[in-house]
């Protein structure tokens, strides 16, 4: 999947993401780094996002380009790059790579932020968006499970338990849409206004 894809995906699981979810606001980015492999033309990217609901935490979110072409020589959009497969190339070399596109280059993503894990971490993986070569099982719900009756007018998908009288959880991505979180949405646009990622 592109970013692109993955954005678009993400409207039909969350049509009022961008706003309600806070997709809008851009949260601070700490130590970015990256990993180059010339020679499998892949590019990985990484850092620390500040938490919304808590500042003083962040989270741990990598995004991977796969198929990004390498040039030993500048290029006119070339950013420079030392490669990270060392036993593979001359370590002194320096690489220049464009920036992956936004639509059209396939990428994986990660955080390790709770509604990552549980929204998306499952759906992205098999939709082959997941990093992760082990997999994921589906979400399991951990609460009360939702009876057919009585059920809560406010919520169709969320009833109270007739027995315990506690309420159960909505259904998380139910149709298994992919998705990122804001952590993701963030860092996204860092590596854009970086010139790292751009929009063609």
């Amino acid at each position: 999947m592109t970013l692109k894809e993955i954005g678009f995906s993400l409207g039909r699981y969350r049509p009022a993401a961008r706003t309600s979810a806070g997709y809008s606001n851009n949260l601070k980015v700490f130590g970015y780094r990256y990993e180059a492999y010339p020679t499998l033309q892949k590019v990985n990217h990484f850092a620390r996002v500040q938490s919304q609901s808590d500042p003083g935490h962040t989270w741990s979110v990598g995004i991977y380009f796969e198929g990004v072409p390498f040039s030993n020589e500048p290029t006119e959009h070339g950013i420079p790059v030392n490669p990270t497969d060392k036993g593979r190339v001359d370590k002194n070399s320096l690489y220049y790579i464009e920036p992956a596109s936004y639509n059209t280059t396939k990428v994986k993503i990660y955080c390790a932020c709770p509604d990552s894990q549980f929204s998306f971490e499952y759906q992205n993986y098999i939709a082959g968006a997941n990093p992760d070569r082990y997999g994921y099982r589906p979400y399991t719900r951990k609460t009360v499970p939702i009876p057919t009756r009585p059920r809560n007018p406010r919520n169709p998908n969320t009833a109270i338990d007739p027995v315990t009288g506690k309420k159960g959880r909505d259904f998380v991505n139910p149709k298994n849409y992919s998705g990122h979180c804001k952590h993701i949405y963030s860092f996204v646009n860092y590596l854009i206004s970086s010139g790292l990622v751009s929009m063609v």
